[in-house]
């Protein structure tokens, strides 16, 4: 018994390494006959009138071809064609259709000037779809709304020149239940509040939804709320005609949220300045928008505050040094008033625009000390006074600086003598200052002309001719 019960270990073992030798040579190589053929039959040409699939050499297995990968059996299973230039349209006799195990199907960024096809329904297995910039336009085929394996899906375009009307967007995504990924962008969909949220609800797992310049109208409907999984919400350049609703401050993934320019109105909610995983917020363009600034909560993951050309008004509060994820600050014209809080705490500050508002005060040193990461501060349009402090021409990193149109004073030339000008753009223009920058000092590619300013001193060569 214990000779069989060896014996039978031994050939298990046997096998399994045998398999396993097996499996090993299918992963490595050895595309299928009828594969290969189908993809040599893809004719596709780009914009400078070569094949786009010339480096496919028919000596070379087709698994290792650009843009192709295929599964353990020899079965091509994905195709990634995206940026090739591709100029020839594509119909529904293609070749590509008949590429059946296709999982993922890559075709972005070329330009196919073509209707959609429609025959995308015989990719049964796919589960990311990227046609996004291709070409394509027109109506958005309904071949695409059976493909119920779909985890990706990207129709983006910049064009407005495909529209979801039969289907419309319920009809599209009501079987694509398996969606986390789901960018529209320019498609017109033209839907109503409660038509586009409702669509979307049973999408339950999604976790990024990039809808910009749809034409979708609002007020956001509270059956958009069941989408607990949203990571990601693009909404730009929409007529939503409504505030930020409060229920995404509930949404506990939530690291970006952008509704720029979509007719925003009455007051964003506190609760949403305060979403502890959000990184981005950007809420900019929207005029009729109004709002407080909360306490900001310490250790907040928050590295983008964008709400320019709003209607917040009050005082940007000290508690915003309590961000210290911080890397772009843009609040102008949002009619803030009071004095600039302290941004000393703010390490990897890169971006500071507060212009156009009502700000006064003094510029304080400590403001803006140790902010080595500083690349662009634009203070201009707004009522600031005193004397330009010196660490302000001292930050090494500083690129762009605008100061202009405000009420310093006080001599321009009285900066640290250990400091250079490396700026690529300074105005400082609409002040009360006095004197000159010292000629060794200066290295910026444009300087706004002063009346006190004399360019025949202090421009080089190659500054004069950049302004001129």
């Amino acid at each position: 018994m214990r000779i069989l019960l060896l014996s039978l270990l031994f050939f298990t073992s046997y096998i399994t390494i045998f398999f396993s030798i097996s499996n090993l040579v299918f992963v490595s190589g050895r595309c299928l006959n009828d594969q290969r053929q189908l993809l040599l039959e893809l004719s596709f040409v780009s914009s400078s009138n070569t094949t786009v699939t010339s480096s496919w050499k028919q000596t070379v297995d087709c698994c290792s071809w650009d843009g192709v990968s295929c599964d353990a059996g020899g079965r091509v299973i994905g195709l990634d064609l995206s940026s090739r230039s591709i100029s020839r349209a594509i119909d529904d006799s293609s070749s590509l259709f008949r590429l059946k195990h296709l999982q993922r199907l890559n075709l972005a960024s070329n330009s196919f000037m073509s209707t959609f096809p429609s025959r995308f329904d015989k990719f049964g297995n796919l589960s990311y779809l990227n046609l996004s910039y291709a070409g394509f336009a027109g109506q958005i085929p309904d071949g695409i709304s059976r493909l119920t394996r779909l985890v990706t899906l990207d129709l983006s375009t910049s064009t407005s020149s495909s529209e979801l009307e039969k289907p419309n967007l319920e009809t599209l995504v009501q079987n694509l239940t398996r969606l986390r990924f789901l960018y529209l962008d320019g498609i017109n969909i033209a839907a109503t509040g409660k038509e586009w949220c409702q669509a979307l609800s049973r999408l339950t797992e999604l976790q990024v939804l990039s809808m910009s310049g749809c034409g979708l109208s609002g007020p956001i409907h509270s059956s958009l709320s069941k989408l607990r999984s949203l990571s990601v919400i693009l909404l730009d350049n929409n007529n939503l005609s409504a505030s930020v609703p409060r229920f995404f401050a509930e949404f506990q993934n939530l690291t970006s949220l952008s509704m720029v320019n979509s007719s925003l109105l009455g007051r964003l909610p506190e609760e949403i300045l305060q979403i502890p995983t959000l990184q981005t917020l950007d809420l900019s363009n929207n005029e009729l928008l109004q709002g407080w600034f909360p306490n900001f909560p310490l250790n907040a993951s928050l590295k983008t505050l964008s709400l320019g050309d709003t209607s917040f008004g009050g005082q940007v509060p000290e508690s915003i040094g309590n961000l210290e994820q911080l890397t772009r600050i843009e609040l102008g014209r949002c009619n803030f008033s009071g004095p600039i809080p302290s941004f000393s705490s703010l390490r990897n500050l890169r971006v500071v625009k507060l212009a156009n508002n009502q700000l006064s005060g003094t510029l304080h040193s400590t403001v803006w000390s140790g902010l080595s990461k500083l690349l662009s501060i634009d203070l201009s349009g707004n009522k600031l006074s005193g004397t330009i402090p010196p660490t302000m021409f001292g930050i090494p990193s500083l690129q762009e600086l605008d100061l202009s149109q405000n009420q310093f004073n006080g001599s321009i030339g009285d900066f640290d003598g250990n400091a250079s000008l490396l700026l690529s753009y300074l105005d400082i223009s609409g002040n009360n200052l006095q004197g000159q920058l010292p000629r060794s000092r200066i290295s910026v590619t444009f300087f706004k002309q002063l009346e006190w300013f004399d360019p025949n001193e202090c421009l080089s060569e190659s500054e004069e001719s950049f302004r001129s």
